[in-house]
């Protein structure tokens, strides 16, 4: 009786600990379903965005169409070392940011370049850490200068990209 007793215990447990696993690996997946199916996560409507700079100026371009942002010169230099991997003797303003973000395990998941406002091209810098995703509003070269160093992809709206660009082919 003893060992009937323990041998159904021993079933009842494993059977127990079976259905937790299953129910930790399927949150696990809505989990990451949920991260992903975010509307600001999309990248429908955006191209990915080849960049380059000229002196005060920055280029995001993608196939035939090219836009070109007017930025101070720090920011042109904070690109342009980001572009070639160049790391100065002291760390600029942005290698200090991604810094902070890579020692608290934050994740750079992209930058997209949504709107133009004011004269002003608008972004969004989206960042992960753990199950949370935020988006944070940023300047393009700022957003720029942070993705390239994370090795993020940079997007912007193929909309915007056309009407504000100019066709290089």
């Amino acid at each position: 009786m003893a060992k009937r007793f323990r041998y159904n215990r021993l079933i009842i447990t494993l059977l127990v600990l079976f259905l937790i696993g299953l129910v930790v690996t399927n949150i696990l997946i809505i989990t990451n379903k949920i991260n992903f199916d975010i509307p600001e996560l999309s990248t429908e409507g955006f191209v990915r965005a080849n960049i380059d700079t000229v002196p005060q100026k920055v280029i995001l371009s993608n196939d035939c169409y090219s836009v070109v942002g007017t930025v101070s010169d720090d920011q042109v230099h904070s690109i342009e070392n980001a572009l070639l991997r160049i790391k100065d003797v002291r760390p600029l303003s942005h290698d200090t940011t991604v810094n902070i973000l890579k020692s608290y395990k934050i994740e750079v998941l992209m930058v997209k370049v949504t709107e133009l406002k004011e004269n002003n091209f608008i972004g969004k810098l989206f960042l992960k850490s753990g199950n949370k995703i935020t988006s944070l509003d940023v300047r393009p070269s700022d957003g720029i200068a942070i993705a390239l160093r994370s090795n993020a992809p940079i997007y912007m709206n193929e909309t915007l990209l056309k009407e504000q660009g100019v066709n290089t082919c």
